[in-house]
């Protein structure tokens, strides 16, 4: 509600605990169920965070609402990324992809031509996947 107040475009809602690293599902799905109408009303996109795996997940937000979902440990563990953004994406789906935690330029880009809509990038510290203000700017460049 801070952000809705705040006149955020794209909120995120992380469904993985940080604290034991469980994922629930749900949380995106009460978040939305609460708010869907002031959502609506400030032109603000909710994006699912953490726990996607596979297209029923993608497809599990779409009939609340939800626009935006991030992907970052199934495309990581994946033998072919470009499959799985393709896969989330569905033929005829409205829910953007946002792929999350690139190292490198050329991961990323093969990311964008599979099909992804926004590239994430990992800053906080420890993370394996955590990236140098100039590794992001090359990564972005």
């Amino acid at each position: 509600k801070k952000a809705l107040r705040c006149g955020a475009s794209v909120i995120g809602v992380n469904n993985r605990n940080l604290h034991d690293f469980t994922v629930d599902a749900s949380t995106t799905e009460k978040i939305m169920e609460g708010n869907a109408a002031a959502l609506a009303e400030g032109d603000c996109m909710l994006c699912a965070l953490s726990g996607i795996q596979c297209r029923s997940d993608v497809q599990r937000y779409t009939v609340t609402g939800v626009e935006m979902v991030l992907v970052g440990e199934a495309l990581m563990r994946s033998s072919d990324p470009s499959a799985l953004i393709r896969e989330f994406r569905g033929l005829g789906d409205t829910v953007l992809v946002k792929a999350c935690g690139f190292k490198d330029p050329a991961t990323a880009v093969h990311a964008a031509k599979a099909g992804a809509d926004f590239i994430g990038l990992v800053f906080a510290e420890g993370s394996p996947r955590t990236v140098t203000v100039a590794e992001a700017r090359a990564i972005v460049d």
